[in-house]
């Protein structure tokens, strides 16, 4: 990225949920073998009680994603220059 870029917190967020959608998709096959016993919406990856991370030096916020009601995932900036949170953003797919 070139120093300066307006932008690049949202492209890195946009890029870090992409990655965790690709990351919690799950096969068709693991799917069928829990049907009638787990949610339609469960996740076939290794179960975390935490979210991830990522830093941004351009836009100087911590980006962080997890799970939220019904398994939806979310994605929350800290803004380390106001020393807030932002609103959570439900990823729809």
């Amino acid at each position: 990225m070139k120093k300066g870029w307006k932008g690049g917190g949202a492209f890195l967020a946009a890029l870090l949920c992409s990655v965790m959608l690709l990351m919690s998709a799950s096969s068709p096959a693991a799917a069928a073998a829990g049907a009638g016993v787990i949610e339609s919406n469960a996740s076939y990856h290794a179960r975390r009680t935490f979210g991830t991370g990522l830093y941004d030096p351009v836009s100087n916020k911590t980006y962080v994603t997890y799970s939220g009601p019904v398994m939806d995932v979310y994605v929350k900036a800290f803004d380390h220059g106001a020393n807030a949170w932002e609103p959570a953003v439900r990823i729809k797919v």
